[in-house]
């Protein structure tokens, strides 16, 4: 398995001193600071564990503010000058073409502590604050679970055994990995050679369209069509999933076979209004409390080696990241993806009539 984020092994373009990007000046502690992230239960997880810890102990409220993940969003706030937000999560792909594109600050380590984190996730314009999985999900109702209940990608395209709609991500990444694996590629074969075969994939993608009745933009979105019985499988966030199944018990299954990982980080954007407390609040988010205190809602792999000592093991071991699932996933390859994103979305698009 290629286990790895590749965003850290990026050559650092274009350092820049906050200085002479108009952010050195000290201001005063800000009343707010904006977090702009995913919204829905990934925004009310982090909430909890994050975001209202850090005004307890800071007295500075955050404000949240949720999108999809638009790269050009982040890129056209920067270019305006008028930057909203004061600390962004972004995923490895697109802090990669931040990188290249001059979107972010670089990180004070003398401000955000990085001792105790995961090595693959400090990088010098962004600290992870998770590591998540696109994963595969199925009703109970549809398939009791046991022997017979689908397991891997093989099962998802499998339409005569395992009948009935099927719902995916409306995003090629993630979503051309798996139609790999479907196809009978093993794990640490994905990124053969450092690339994906994209024209593989779409020939998988193509033996499967017909039975997916929703490409889905918002992270809830498949675990209520799955709940409902409105699909029978579905690709989406393991940790959904998993508050589906265990949490809130809805007649819905998954496992961590196959799933996509990929590594979500905190960064600041050039012309961020409140620098200082944006890193502050980052190196608070890193702790390993804090981060210990995100999987009790969202099952998520932490990234701060010793989160695991406040993590009980029962859950511990149902994490992602936990080596026993770890070895059955493939991580998502940020400099692919950040290489060849542009084109491979318009010919996804296409392929799907848009």
């Amino acid at each position: 398995m290629r286990a790895r984020s590749s965003v850290l092994l990026v050559s650092v373009v274009g350092v820049f001193l906050l200085s002479s990007l108009g952010c050195g000046s000290e201001r005063e502690t800000p009343e707010e600071i904006v977090v702009l992230s995913y919204g829905g239960e990934f925004a009310t997880a982090q909430r909890a564990a994050f975001f209202d810890p850090f005004q307890v102990k800071t007295g500075i409220r955050i404000v949240d503010a949720s999108y999809g993940g638009e790269y050009g969003r982040l890129k056209a706030a920067v270019e305006s000058g008028n930057v909203p937000w004061d600390v962004v999560d972004v995923e490895a792909s697109a802090l990669l073409r931040g990188i290249r594109d001059e979107l972010f600050l670089p990180i004070d380590y003398s401000i955000v502590d990085s001792t105790d984190l995961v090595p693959e996730v400090v990088t010098r314009f962004g600290v992870g604050t998770d590591i998540y999985s696109v994963s595969m999900g199925y009703n109970t109702n549809a398939f009791p679970p046991g022997a017979d209940a689908p397991g891997n990608w093989q099962d998802f395209w499998n339409t005569e055994r395992f009948p009935g709609p099927r719902c995916m991500k409306k995003d090629p990444r993630f979503t051309l990995e798996i139609a790999l694996l479907a196809d009978g590629v093993p794990l640490d074969e994905v990124y053969a050679g450092g690339t994906l075969d994209v024209d593989r994939a779409f020939r998988s993608l193509d033996r499967i369209k017909d039975d997916i009745a929703v490409w889905w933009t918002s992270g809830q979105q498949p675990i209520q069509l799955l709940a409902d019985g409105e699909v029978v499988m579905a690709a989406a966030f393991g940790a959904r999933l998993f508050n589906a199944q265990f949490r809130d018990e809805r007649p819905v299954a998954m496992n961590w076979a196959g799933g996509v990982l990929d590594v979500e980080y905190w960064t600041v954007l050039r012309g961020s209004k409140n620098v200082q407390a944006a890193l502050q609040f980052i190196d608070f988010a890193s702790q390993a409390e804090q981060q210990a205190e995100l999987p009790r809602h969202l099952p998520l792999g932490p990234v701060n080696k010793r989160a695991f000592e406040h993590i009980p093991e029962e859950l511990a071991r149902r994490l992602n990241t936990h080596p026993i699932n770890l070895e059955r996933q493939v991580f998502l390859d940020a400099d692919y993806w950040a290489d060849h994103e542009s084109d491979i979305l318009e010919r996804f698009n296409q392929w799907l009539g848009e």
